[in-house]
């Protein structure tokens, strides 16, 4: 894995690379390409020795899980990765690691709470790697029959990682020719405060759009059901709420603040 020293760490700590894993990273690269050529054992015991010389680092631990994942040994990968949890609670890359196994044993709504979790985690300068956790997003809210969820997650990932296919698939599932029904396939936009708002608020309205337009959605919506409290009759922070909550998959929610705002 050739990664520059002042990128991101891929463990999702948000350091850079160099004050970061990048110690262990010779011994990781060199585990992985020992189990591609064959020799699994190698793999694990070169990773074992990296795990020895760095023991409170998650990430030789996340990445030894994820070697014995790949060899279908799945109880020794679900422990490995329950030690470097036990490390650090909220190593990003665990829970997108944890949510690949949900998604491969069909638990669906298990792997969705752990890819959003991975997103909520990682920094946001971690953008390849969250385009990839928005597009398993995006997929497993498709198969979940919640489109609006899976094109904010798509649209999520497009902008951290433009590409032409991605904008194709866009354009086929959710475009003119679409089978998705007119109010599944809009591009939904958050409404701007009131034109009166004092100063505060407007700042605070500014701080929300601008966590949502990252991609913390579940920052969005906690911080709109906040601004529901102290004004219950603004009907533009109701229907932003319902919003988010809808692009964040939690559909229910998102009915009980919109017919709030349908009320206003």
């Amino acid at each position: 894995m050739a990664l520059d020293a002042y990128s991101p760490c891929p463990c999702g700590s948000g350091k850079k690379f160099k004050w970061c894993c990048q110690p262990i990273y010779a011994e990781i690269d060199k585990a992985f390409e020992q189990d591609a050529e064959g020799q699994h054992e190698a793999a694990l015991h070169t990773l074992e020795a990296a795990i020895a010389e760095h023991p409170a680092n998650p990430e030789a631990w996340g990445r030894k899980a994820q070697l014995l994942y790949q060899n279908e040994r799945i109880d020794e990968a679900e422990s490995a990765l329950q030690k470097a949890f036990d490390i650090n609670p909220n190593y990003p890359f665990g829970f997108l690691l944890r949510g690949l196994f949900r998604q491969r044993e069909g638990e669906l709504a298990g792997a969705l709470l752990l890819f959003r979790k991975a997103a909520e985690l990682y920094d946001p300068e971690a953008r390849d790697v969250l385009a990839q956790v928005y597009s398993l997003i995006g997929n497993v809210e498709m198969q979940l029959h919640r489109p609006l969820a899976a094109r904010a997650a798509f649209q999520l990932c497009m902008r951290l990682r433009p590409n032409d296919e991605l904008r194709q698939q866009l354009e086929q599932v959710f475009g003119k020719d679409s089978r998705l029904p007119e109010a599944a396939r809009r591009d939904y936009t958050f409404l701007s405060p009131p034109a009166g708002a004092p100063g505060q608020e407007r700042a605070s309205w500014d701080r929300v759009l601008q966590s949502a337009a990252s991609g913390k959605l579940a920052d969005a919506a906690r911080a709109f059901e906040q601004l529901t409290r102290d004004n219950p009759q603004e009907r533009q922070a109701w229907y932003n709420l319902g919003l988010a909550r809808a692009w964040h998959g939690d559909n229910a929610a998102a009915l009980e603040a919109l017919d709030r705002y349908v009320q206003l």
